[in-house]
């Protein structure tokens, strides 16, 4: 490189560094980051099992919400399916328009928000379980009249299901108001209580049609 041409391309480097760039506009590609919430199929079966599902509904058309990369539409397409997708990154509209031309809908927005808060349920699997195996019924069944039933407070509601004297002494060792729900009660102190009253627990295998479990 002679004098002349370095200084041609100094020139040609410092006009690059000053002139305005463009705003960063986030893109998604598949497989890359999530910035607008994508979670790419990675089982590659789930598109023609879903379509599999739908051949046999009414024939109709279907609406995808979120399309990403197209796994899904190009399945319902290849099925026969009259298909409106809903995609929110430009990019992937885009794409998706190029790829599906004539074939499906594709329709850049984004889908309407909940009324409702979401989260996310984190579930651990405990070491020893509250409750064994050969219990498990019995201990459903327990929870099951407690969260279903009726009534104001822990005693209304398993009254007539568990000896009052029974609910009215656990409730005292573990400290539980009389007004408490069954959702104030944690999972230990469940187990507590039908450890205490596994022989008065409703249990539908043993016990005659419509008769309570306090009854004889």
């Amino acid at each position: 490189m002679n004098d002349s041409q370095y200084v041609r391309q100094q020139r040609r480097t410092r006009s690059a560094r000053t002139r305005p760039q463009p705003p960063y506009v986030p893109v998604s590609r598949p497989g890359g980051p999530h910035e607008l919430g994508q979670n790419w199929l990675a089982d590659h079966r789930f598109p023609a099992e879903m379509a599999e599902i739908l051949r046999h509904a009414p024939p109709q058309e279907v609406l995808e919400l979120g399309a990403g990369n197209g796994a899904i539409t190009r399945a319902l397409v290849a099925a026969g399916f009259r298909v409106t997708a809903l995609e929110i990154d430009p990019r992937c509209a885009a794409r998706l328009r190029r790829t599906f031309a004539g074939q499906a809908a594709i329709v850049e927005a984004d889908v309407p928000r909940p009324s409702v808060d979401g989260g996310i349920l984190l579930v651990r699997r405990r070491a020893v379980p509250l409750v064994r195996a050969s219990e498990r019924r019995s201990y459903q069944d327990l929870v099951r009249v407690a969260f279903t039933g009726s009534g104001r407070g822990l005693p209304g509601i398993l009254h007539g299901h568990l000896p009052q004297r029974a609910i009215r002494d656990w409730m005292a060792a573990a400290a539980i108001g009389p007004r408490a729900l069954p959702r104030d009660v944690p999972a230990r102190q469940w187990a507590s209580l039908h450890e205490s009253l596994r022989e008065s627990l409703p249990d539908r295998r043993r016990r005659p049609a419509g008769r309570s479990p306090t009854e004889g």
